[in-house]
């Protein structure tokens, strides 16, 4: 019986001293691999980041040139005066364009003005219009001119029944403008 004592106290024990140093050496161990591990992948990510943005030096210094060639298209965006209002700079544009066609104006309502930078801003407003289809159209492909800093953001149309030639539109207008 001794035997078995003491072999059942060396199982004992060594199984003691197997689960121990498997909680306090070997899982821990894993977890500190599983750690290092993920820390190598951030950074490798980290690098794989860095890398790219040294690869893409050459496309930004492409799309720079690209912008200073395209940078004259703004030499034709007006300039507002000192002392002149935005609305009536905006209210001048928009009579400026429906003089030319026979459309009736409901209503034309400059809103606000938002500024892009120190140099630039843009007022926007509403104009609602009624008139022959063909009219109003051409009115619209004359208000969108880019060029001259006009863009028709938003725009509604409608048709009555009663009158199948004549359209109802509502208009979002835009004029940028440089600023003195």
């Amino acid at each position: 019986m001794n035997k078995d004592a003491i072999s059942i106290k060396v199982v004992g024990v060594s199984l003691i001293a197997l689960l121990l140093s498997l909680e306090f050496i070997f899982f821990p161990w894993l977890d500190w691999l599983d750690n290092k591990k993920q820390e190598l992948n951030s950074v490798k990510a980290f690098v794989n980041k860095q890398e790219r943005a040294l690869d893409s030096k050459d496309n930004i210094e492409n799309y720079l040139e690209e912008f200073n060639k395209h940078l004259g298209e703004f030499d034709k965006i007006p300039t507002l005066e000192k002392n002149q209002d935005p609305s009536l700079f905006w209210l001048n544009a928009v009579d400026s364009v429906i003089a030319k066609y026979e459309v009736s104006i409901d209503n034309k309502a400059p809103q606000r003005e938002v500024k892009i930078n120190d140099t630039y801003a843009v007022y926007t407003g509403r104009l609602n219009l009624s008139g022959d289809g063909n009219l109003v159209l051409n009115l619209l492909f004359e208000l969108e001119n880019i060029e001259y800093g006009n863009r028709v953001r938003q725009i509604s149309m409608f048709r009555d029944r009663a009158q199948p030639d004549r359209i109802r539109a509502n208009i979002e207008f835009l004029r940028v403008y440089k600023r003195q």
